[in-house]
């Protein structure tokens, strides 16, 4: 079956820049090679870290001093893989469902729920 993305393999890709926190991206990196993705577990992180470099255009420096702050965050030190999996739900199947938001404090839940959406405004 004809694919117009292979259309013209001539023309090489345009490279793509990172435009989120270095912090993300290392968060990212180290998951990925914690879930032995790439050759199969094989793979330095160094090497890793270098190809994303490469690909994203982005100077990682340090990587490693970047890994140990993020590892020693006393709140959330999987902030970005979070909000990457929160976005991937909400873009998968709450678009167009009704949903319930509560606010309680600084966080918002979300439920989803069979009658109108409304907001509950909890706390100061």
């Amino acid at each position: 079956m004809y694919n117009k993305d292979q259309e013209d393999k001539s023309k090489a890709p345009k490279k793509l820049n990172w435009t989120g926190s270095k912090v993300a991206i290392i968060e990212l990196i180290y998951s990925l090679h914690y879930q032995d993705v790439f050759d199969n577990g094989n793979a330095d992180i160094r090497l890793i870290a270098k190809y994303f470099e490469d690909a994203f255009n982005v100077n990682l420096g340090n990587f490693y001093q970047t890994y140990l702050e993020l590892r020693n965050r006393k709140m959330n030190q999987t902030k970005f893989l979070d909000a990457l999996r929160e976005t991937l739900i909400i873009k998968n199947g709450r678009i167009g469902r009704k949903v319930r938001f509560n606010l309680i404090g600084s966080k918002i839940v979300m439920r989803p729920t069979s009658e109108d959406v409304n907001i509950t405004c909890k706390g100061k």
